[in-house]
C-alpha cells in the first residue's frame, strides 16, 4: 500500500495548498475545480498549471514547488489497478468538492458542520485507506464490515484532537473549529476541556478499527501510532491551564513519541497490548473529567 498511499498524499496536499493560499475564494474555487477536471483530462490539468503558476501566491514553498509538479502527480494516476484509480478519484473529488463548499463557511456553528468539515479532510482520506487495504488484503465480509463502521470514527478522531491541539494557534488566526467556542472567553478553558471529552467515542471507535485489521499487516502499525499518539495528545491538553499558549502550550516530549514508535513496532500486532496501552494513555483524561 506504501506507493498508492504516497500517491494519494501528494495528490491531497496539492487540493491543500490551493486551499490555504492567500488568493479570493472565487479563485481558489476555480483552481480546484480545474484540479479535480485535470485529473482526467489534459487540457484542464495544463490550464490548472498556467493559472497557478501565474499566481504571485503559489510561487514560493515546498507545497508550491509540488503544484508545479501536478502534471507529474496527476499522470501516476494512470500507472494504478482500475479499480485503486476508482478509489483515488473518488477520495479527490469528494475532498475537492468538499472545499469549494467549505470555502464558504469560515466558522464553525455546530456539530454538522464540524462532522461535515472533519469528514472532507479526514474522513476521504480514510475512506481511501479502508479501501485500498480491503482491495490489497484478503479481507473477509465480517472484518470489510467492521473496518467500514468505523472508518469515519478514526478519521473524526484525529481530525477533533488536531482542532483541540492548535485552538490557541487558530484563536491567533481568528478562525474557530469548535462550535460556540472562543479562546478570549472565561469559559474557554472548561469548553476546550468538554470538547476534548466528546473526542473519545471516536477514538474508541478509532481503536476498534485498529484491532480489525490483521495484526501481521504493516497497515496496522500504520494506525497505531497516529491512534496512540491522538490519546496521548487529548490526555496532555484536556484542562491544562497553557493549552491556549502559542509558546508553552502542552506538547508530547520527543522521548515519549520515540516509545511510542518503538511500542508500535514491537506490539501494534497484539491486541491486548494495543488495547492496554489505549486505554492507560487515556487514564489521565479521565481524571480530568
Amino acid at each position: 500500500m506504501e506507493a498508492p498511499v504516497g500517491l494519494a498524499y501528494l495528490l491531497c496536499r496539492i487540493l491543500d495548498t490551493v486551499e490555504d493560499a492567500i488568493l479570493p475564494i472565487d479563485e481558489r474555487k476555480a483552481l480546484i475545480e480545474l484540479f479535480l477536471k485535470g485529473l482526467e483530462s489534459p487540457d484542464h490539468l495544463n490550464e490548472f498549471l498556467a493559472r497557478a503558476q501565474s499566481t504571485q501566491a503559489l510561487e514560493t514553498g515546498d507545497d508550491c514547488s509540488l503544484l508545479k509538479e501536478s502534471r507529474t502527480v496527476v499522470g501516476h494516476l494512470k500507472d494504478l489497478r482500475p479499480e485503486v484509480r476508482a478509489i483515488f478519484l473518488k477520495c479527490i473529488h469528494e475532498m475537492g468538492e468538499g472545499m469549494i463548499l467549505l470555502l464558504d463557511q469560515p466558522h464553525i456553528e455546530n456539530e454538522e458542520q464540524l462532522s461535515r468539515y472533519c469528514h472532507v479532510v479526514a474522513g476521504t482520506v480514510g475512506e481511501l485507506l479502508t479501501g485500498l487495504y480491503c482491495l490489497t488484503h484478503r479481507v473477509d465480509a465480517e472484518k470489510t464490515k467492521a473496518l467500514w463502521a468505523d472508518t469515519e470514527a478514526f478519521a473524526q478522531g484525529l481530525q477533533r484532537v488536531n482542532i483541540a491541539k492548535d485552538a490557541g494557534k487558530d484563536h491567533e488566526r481568528k478562525v474557530s473549529f469548535i462550535p460556540g467556542f472562543s479562546a478570549s472567553s472565561k469559559e474557554a478553558l472548561r469548553l476546550h476541556h468538554r470538547f476534548c471529552h466528546q473526542i473519545m467515542p471516536h477514538l474508541q471507535g478509532a481503536l476498534r478499527y485498529t484491532l480489525s485489521i490483521a495484526p501481521s499487516s504493516p497497515y496496522r502499525q500504520f494506525c497505531a501510532l497516529p491512534l496512540l499518539l491522538a490519546v496521548q495528545t487529548l490526555a496532555k491538553i484536556a484542562g491544562h491551564p497553557e493549552v491556549f499558549s502559542l509558546d508553552k502550550g502542552p506538547r508530547i516530549p520527543r522521548e515519549d513519541t520515540m516509545k511510542l514508535i518503538d511500542f508500535c513496532r514491537q506490539h501494534a500486532g497484539n491486541n491486548s497490548q494495543l488495547s492496554t496501552a489505549f486505554r492507560l494513555a487515556a487514564e489521565p483524561l479521565w481524571v480530568t473529567e
